[in-house]
């Protein structure tokens, strides 16, 4: 078989060689140009330098020179496109047809149309040959930098669409996994379960989502990512549109599998699929925008939700979570361009992530910050009603508040992570461990509770925009394995933070829960002090 052609060299000074077929037997030597070198002579083929860039004749007498009558400055300029065409040379001779009826019998169209443009003082020039073999100009500076010769017109909007329809998916997955938490009476009441058993279908959620995650987004590593997104928000909408029909709690719990299972390579994706929608430059702005939609779902999809299945119903609630998929499948399939996958695409992804030092500190940072915020944040009801003295009719508003403040602190990292990676982790986690301190200490106080309040939902949605940026720039070839794994830190650390929660409330009350989580949080800071300060400080300068 005949070998690939070799690649062509960097551009030397704007000039560059084309080869062309030979000319047939005994036409006009002059017309057809000069042959350069012995090689070209055994390969039948010849070299043609075109015209230099500037009119003047002395320049255009430079220009015909051949490659010996160079200075030797020029000469080893030009010895890369030398050994290059060395090459080609061979593969052409390879390749070369050798019956002799394939010549053509006009002389003047074995010539390349810039041997016609640099020759037509001379008879004989004609058109160029229909089967002229040439290699085209290597891009330069100026080709590299123009966008359009990447990218079609339009298509940094539709990147932007696409992100914000992951920004929507986002929002959909964190409303359908927090939704039975304000319905579950409701729910226990229409599948004739415990609340306890009701409340499975949250906690069992995230575990699935947890184990699941990384084996699963290894094992379609090898999908294009647009069509595995349609994928999972056909599995989320069935999932969905089945909870909303069944009234048997077994088959309302395989609904939710089904969801879960799609949650997990869903959050295991997203974040990587939407740096390679925009620019490099705008990576860190995209994972803002996608991880709004954690805080925009505590603002209005789980508030929303519950309202809508405490007077509809709860069937009617996961419909329309249900009808929300339709949204993003329609997002996916219109502005979502082709993704191919990025990776190894198998298991050996996984254990490739694990090996990495660094990687496995953000892991470990992943589950400490997040196992101490839900510690606190599940049981923050109870702690507002009973150590601050809060109304219950205005715990929920607090909570709008803390979504609202989440949304601030979400696009405000967007806009400082990018630069100092590093220092923002570290500020993020010892701001949460004074926060917790501070609601330990001074929880007897309204208006110091509710700023505390304020502030910890501004620092905790900067959190993962910093942990996500983190773990992609440490492992960019495998991002999504790694990813994947940061997911399931996450989703582990909801059901270890909240069983630990409920462990120290049944012992001690609700306040000694919020030190302990500030001991989780100061854990993380130490260990992104200490242990990352080699890949943070590498991330940042990345």
């Amino acid at each position: 078989m005949p070998g690939k052609l070799p690649e062509p060299p960097p551009p030397c000074r704007g000039r560059f060689i084309r080869v062309v077929p030979p000319p047939p037997r005994g036409a006009n030597r002059a017309a057809t140009g000069r042959v350069s070198g012995r090689g070209a002579q055994r390969t039948g083929h010849r070299l043609v330098l075109p015209p230099p860039r500037s009119g003047s004749t002395s320049s255009a007498r430079r220009g015909r020179r051949t490659m010996r009558q160079r200075t030797p400055s020029a000469r080893a300029e030009r010895a890369p496109a030398l050994a290059h065409h060395s090459a080609l040379r061979a593969a052409l001779a390879h390749d070369a047809p050798r019956d002799p009826h394939h010549r053509t019998t006009d002389p003047g169209a074995t010539m390349s149309h810039s041997a016609t443009s640099q020759r037509t003082d001379h008879p004989g020039a004609g058109a160029p040959a229909a089967g002229a073999l040439a290699t085209a100009p290597p891009p330069g500076p100026s080709d590299a930098a123009t966008p359009s010769a990447e990218a079609p017109p339009g298509s940094a909007w539709r990147g932007w669409l696409a992100v914000i329809g992951l920004a929507l998916g986002v929002f959909s997955f964190v409303t359908t996994e927090t939704l039975p938490i304000g319905l579950l009476p409701s729910i226990a009441e229409g599948t004739s379960v415990s609340l306890g058993s009701a409340g499975f279908l949250v906690t069992g959620f995230a575990a699935i989502a947890a184990v699941t995650a990384a084996p699963l987004t290894a094992l379609t590593g090898r999908m294009d990512r647009k069509w595995l997104l349609v994928t999972l928000m056909a599995f989320y909408i069935a999932g969905n549109l089945m909870a909303a029909v069944v009234s048997s709690y077994a088959l309302l719990l395989t609904a939710r599998i089904i969801v879960a299972l799609a949650h997990g390579v869903f959050w295991s994706i997203a974040i990587a699929v939407a740096v390679r929608l925009v620019p490099e430059r705008h990576a860190v702005k995209a994972t803002s925008v996608v991880l709004g939609g954690i805080s925009l779902a505590s603002v209005a999809g789980t508030p929303l939700g519950t309202a809508v299945g405490q007077s509809a119903g709860w069937h009617t609630a996961f419909v329309c979570v249900g009808l929300l998929g339709f949204l993003v499948l329609a997002a996916s399939l219109l502005f979502m361009p082709a993704l191919p996958a990025k990776g190894r695409g198998d298991l050996k992804a996984l254990v490739h992530v694990l090996r990495h030092r660094a990687l496995r500190v953000a892991v470990g940072v992943t589950a400490l910050i997040m196992s101490g915020h839900f510690l606190a944040f599940t049981y923050v009801a109870p702690y507002l009603e009973e150590v601050t003295g809060i109304r219950p009719s205005l715990v929920g508003a607090l909570l709008l508040v803390f979504g609202a403040a989440g949304l601030v602190g979400n696009f405000a990292a967007g806009a400082v992570v990018g630069r100092a990676l590093r220092t923002s982790l570290i500020a993020s986690t010892g701001l949460m461990a004074l926060i917790m301190a501070v609601m330990y200490a001074g929880g007897a106080s309204g208006p110091l509770v509710i700023a505390m309040l304020v502030c910890w939902g501004i620092v905790y949605a900067a959190l993962p925009v910093a942990l996500q940026t983190w773990v992609m720039r440490l492992v960019p070839e495998e991002s999504e394995a790694a990813s994947s794994l940061y997911v399931a830190a996450f989703n582990g650390a909801i059901g270890i933070g909240s069983f630990i929660g409920g462990l120290v409330i049944d012992a001690s009350g609700p306040r000694p829960a919020m030190l302990a989580a500030g001991a989780f949080a100061l854990a993380a800071m130490l260990v992104t002090f200490f242990f990352g300060r080699r890949s943070g400080a590498a991330s940042a300068r990345s």
